[in-house]
């Protein structure tokens, strides 16, 4: 039985077709992306995303040009090459340690106390590298003695830095940073530089948020260096 279509139906088969075969290609983009955990993946989502606002923050939708693949060693490395050790912040002139899931001490599952240049609370994490608990002073010595990506001044960010890495997720539920970049970025509370006498500050990449904890607190830890 022959069916005659009409110029309407034809030219509405037609844009469905034509839609179907979009979103497929942008599914398998989406994949390829997610398999290949590749910063390089984000040049069309940022390119062309709006700018946005998450409770007040601005929303850095121009990556790419930010941020650059550092190896362990120093050397830049093509944004679709890996593996990656730490990023280097073109807006912030820092370089930013790449968390791991290797068991070395950039681990992003340890946490630390907060303990900078003997003040603070020591030995209050759960790193375990050392033979004895951890705190932030023996990642930040740890790092520099071994020239982690080359440097050897590093140590914990500021408020402003770490909130700077404000991101849109991709799906809801996740951390507020682009984990194509930053892998490994937990659900928890980051050190930043600022204290009192009894509290230093921290940031959560999931709630968006500034708290003030205590320094014997285990908290989870991002370093810079410039």
């Amino acid at each position: 039985m022959q069916t005659n279509l009409t110029k309407r139906q034809k030219a509405r088969l037609s844009g469905v077709f034509v839609a179907v075969v979009m979103v497929s290609l942008f599914l398998l983009w989406q994949n390829y992306c997610a398999y290949k955990n590749s910063g390089a993946c984000n040049v069309w989502k940022d390119k062309y995303a709006h700018k946005d606002e998450l409770e007040g923050e601005h929303i850095d939708t121009d990556l790419l040009p930010r941020f650059t693949k550092i190896s362990k060693t120093g050397e830049k490395i093509h944004p679709w090459s890996g593996p990656w050790a730490c990023v280097w912040d073109n807006v912030n002139r820092i370089y930013w340690e790449v968390k791991t899931d290797d068991e070395t001490i950039h681990d992003g599952y340890w946490s630390f106390s907060w303990m900078v240049n003997g003040e603070g609370v020591g030995d209050m994490g759960d790193c375990y590298i050392l033979e004895r608990r951890c705190d932030t002073q023996d990642l930040i010595a740890i790092s520099n003695r071994e020239q982690h990506c080359g440097r050897t001044h590093w140590r914990l960010p500021s408020a402003k830095e770490l909130r700077s890495l404000l991101y849109r997720p991709d799906r809801l539920g996740a951390v507020k940073v682009n984990s194509a970049l930053f892998p490994n970025i937990k659900r928890g509370d980051y050190w930043t530089v600022e204290s009192t006498s009894q509290k230093a500050r921290a940031y959560n990449f999931l709630h968006n948020h500034l708290l003030d904890l205590p320094k014997a607190n285990a908290a989870f830890t991002i370093l810079v260096s410039e």
